[in-house]
């Protein structure tokens, strides 16, 4: 490791220290930035957005425009990641990364807003056209479930070259709050070049997959989507 890695690699006993984390993911040694770090419990009760988007932010403001990472281990036994707001995925040569797609539950918090947030998770700042700002971001080993609230589980909104794998997606409930909002488990809009693999993605009465650029125009169309080895089932919908 260089002196810099090493040293990002060091885990400190203050958990509130901004720090990088040596992990170990698919065999290999990596450099990340592991949210439990900044606060995360997982148990099912706190507010963890805060401790997701400070360890995102870190991230990209240490990355130097080399690859960031992101790590999500699996919360507590039978109990799930709580977000109060949406979590904001933004900056090129992303990799966030959990620990499985069954155990790594994320879900919301009794204090998420679904009038102003549309989806748990959104990869893309949702602004600028589509293909620019956020690019090169891999999103994988989640379980993110939106049940409770009238939201997609995760959204892509202005991106260009992203992959999501091994995700188990599950959007809220159509109508739940009385928004009438279309909800997806994916919800894709304006970005170029995605491809999602082995993901498992489901609705409430909403849609499973949703592309949807309306509203959008000139360039700002979804292009080159691909899915493989995807179940998508109780799609209302579609």
């Amino acid at each position: 490791l260089s002196a810099g890695a090493e040293q990002a690699s060091a885990v400190h006993a203050d958990r509130r220290r901004p720090l990088g984390v040596l992990m170990e993911v698919d065999g290999a040694r990596q450099v990340g930035y592991n949210v439990r770090a900044y606060g995360a419990a997982g148990d099912g009760s706190n507010d963890d957005h805060p401790a997701f988007q400070k360890a995102h932010d870190q991230a990209l403001a240490a990355s130097g425009g080399t690859k960031a990472r992101i790590f999500v281990p699996e919360p507590d036994p039978q109990q799930s990641y709580l977000l109060g707001e949406r979590w904001l995925i933004t900056g090129s040569s992303f990799e966030v990364v959990g620990s499985g797609k069954y155990n790594c539950r994320i879900s919301n918090h009794p204090d998420f807003d679904d009038s102003t947030y549309e989806a748990l998770i959104q990869i893309g700042d949702g602004g600028g056209g589509a293909g620019s700002g956020t690019s090169s971001v891999v999103f994988r080993r989640f379980n993110v479930d939106g049940r409770g609230r009238e939201v997609s589980a995760l959204k892509m909104f202005y991106w260009y070259s992203a992959n999501v794998e091994n995700c188990t997606l599950r959007a809220g409930t159509y109508n739940d709050s009385g928004l009438g909002r279309e909800t997806a488990g994916l919800h894709v809009r304006a970005g170029k070049n995605l491809f999602v693999r082995e993901c498992q993605i489901a609705s409430s009465g909403g849609h499973g997959l949703l592309v949807d650029d309306r509203g959008d125009t000139g360039n700002n169309f979804s292009d080159n989507l691909k899915l493989r080895e995807c179940l998508i089932t109780e799609n209302v919908g579609n």
